[in-house]
């Protein structure tokens, strides 16, 4: 396996964790955050805003941040501005089903379809549209992932050989 190491963005770009900080910022109580993770919240509200130059998040704090949320779109983020992706590991104990997991694929491309024909209608995106754009491309590219080890393992298992084989994707016009 061929990997490229190349990195288009410059040291500087951190567009995908400033768009993670921007959405811890919006989605919780950044007091409660602190309170949590014994900080006064001007320092956390800081921490995670990239315009002040006073206090940055380290990475024991961005860990920590993560598992108090179980939100991982601070690790998402900064992954994406190292040009990488991240792939949940299933902790389920029941196998990944294959069919499913394409049509959620699927589901989630046909998200981002729209979303581009509503820009290229020249809709103005919003910072909300950015935000549920990065979100659903995050999605897909875990989803994607998930499908990608599934191919890889070989295991096309019985619930989905019955889902193709009864006919329900053809009801779900598949």
């Amino acid at each position: 396996m061929q990997t490229n190491n190349t990195i288009d963005a410059s040291p500087g770009d951190r567009v995908g964790l400033d768009m993670a900080f921007l959405q811890i910022r919006r989605s919780y109580d950044l007091s409660r955050l602190a309170k949590l993770l014994k900080k006064r919240p001007s320092v956390l509200r800081n921490k995670l805003n990239q315009g002040v130059d006073t206090h940055h998040l380290t990475v024991n704090e961005l860990l920590d941040l993560t598992r108090v949320t179980n939100d991982f779109s601070l690790v998402d983020g900064l992954l994406l501005d190292l040009g990488r992706t991240s792939i949940p590991i299933a902790t389920t104990s029941g196998s990944i089903d294959l069919c499913e997991k394409a049509l959620r694929v699927n589901e989630l491309s046909g998200e981002l379809a729209a979303a581009a024909m509503q820009r290229a209608k020249g809709e103005r995106p919003t910072e909300r549209w950015l935000l549920n754009l990065r979100q659903t491309s995050s999605r897909l590219m875990n989803e994607a992932g998930l499908l990608i080890c599934k191919l890889d393992q070989g295991a096309i298992n019985a619930p989905a050989v019955d889902l193709l084989t009864s006919g329900a994707l053809a009801v779900a016009g598949i």
